[in-house]
């Protein structure tokens, strides 16, 4: 049996962490590397991590100072030893038979990458696409699986370690957003072989305290930065096509959106009149203006998109600022137009 090394970066994740342990040490199969990467904790993640650790030989504990996720999964990787590599998110789980169900598809298919679907809360977010993919036709699908949610997140995925160590392929530093994104895009540049399970093998728990139910500071800057890196890898591998145009455009305006939408957060330190100023100033950027026909994607999408191109930046302001009211006082009525506004 070849062994799986399995990284799990943790941070703040008392709460959670022992049932994400629980799941893995539960895998049907057995040669596992657990690597838990304490990332400077400020509760007892540490203490707990290192109560598993005297559970089970297969579980190695690292202790750091707090860098961040990218980092604590790239001191990981450093310490992996194994054929294959996972990652698990200290606040999630994953099912019983993942690890065995992404091996058997990595050597039946002698596949360099495993995708699956995932969940999360009710939610099950599966592939549209499934079955093997050579690098040609794989690429032409990174718009679809991008926009589905399927790519960005390292987690969902089995690697060939030997491949991410020979080719140097880490968690990049440079960017606060979109790291792991990066992290898939190097690694599918450095791969010939693709295989993709509609099953949703692995669950994402619902942490409010998560960076991404955080505000985020400069959003708009980072979600415009992504989108080039991403443009520039679909263009550098000849594969800014029709499909991954139409998919990245659609992309890039709910970006826009959840950029506005973070301005009104509860945790943001903008002033109303700061909120106003940034709110005009997105709307008026080009690429934002250039970009209006792919705000199409929700009804949201395309009231937005109307009052971008109508310069309505009073309605704008009031539309996020209810929005706003509704998701932190009124959480199930904003579910439930969650729900509507998908469909």
């Amino acid at each position: 049996m070849k062994k799986v090394s399995i990284i799990v970066p943790v941070y703040n994740a008392a709460a959670y962490l022992e049932v994400c342990i629980t799941s893995i040490l539960r895998q049907t199969y057995k040669n596992l590397e657990i690597i838990l990467v304490n990332d400077g904790s400020t509760d007892e993640s540490g203490n707990i991590c290192d109560q598993y650790k005297y559970t089970d030989p297969r579980i190695t504990v690292i202790h750091q100072e707090n860098a961040g996720p990218s980092a604590a999964r790239n001191t990981g990787i450093e310490q992996a030893s194994g054929t294959y590599l996972q990652f698990v998110d200290a606040d999630d789980r994953i099912k019983k038979t993942t690890t065995q169900q992404f091996i058997h598809f990595m050597e039946t298919f002698d596949a360099d990458l495993v995708i699956c679907g995932y969940e999360s809360g009710n939610q099950l977010l599966s592939p549209s696409i499934a079955g093997f993919f050579t690098k040609e036709v794989f690429l032409h699908h990174i718009g679809l699986l991008y926009k589905q949610i399927i790519l960005p997140s390292p987690c969902n995925k089995m690697y060939r370690l030997e491949k991410v160590k020979h080719h140097e392929i880490r968690f990049p530093f440079s960017h606060s957003y979109g790291e792991d994104l990066l992290f898939n895009l190097s690694y599918i540049e450095n791969s010939a072989s693709f295989y993709v399970l509609p099953s949703s093998l692995y669950v994402y728990e619902q942490n409010p305290n998560s960076l991404t139910n955080s505000y985020i500071d400069n959003m708009f800057e980072k979600q415009k930065k992504l989108y080039n890196d991403v443009r520039m890898f679909l263009e550098k591998n000849d594969s800014w096509t029709h499909d991954n145009i139409t998919h990245l455009e659609t992309i890039f305006a709910n970006g826009v959106i959840h950029s506005i939408t973070n301005l009104f957060h509860q945790g943001s330190p903008l002033s109303t009149k700061e909120q106003k100023n940034q709110l005009k100033i997105i709307c008026n950027h080009s690429d934002v203006i250039t970009k209006y026909p792919y705000f199409t994607s929700s009804v949201q999408a395309k009231l937005i998109g109307t009052f971008i191109r109508k310069k309505s930046y009073r309605q704008a302001f009031i539309f996020f600022k209810i929005k706003e009211f509704i998701r932190t006082r009124l959480r199930r009525i904003f579910v439930l137009l969650q729900q509507v506004d998908k469909r």
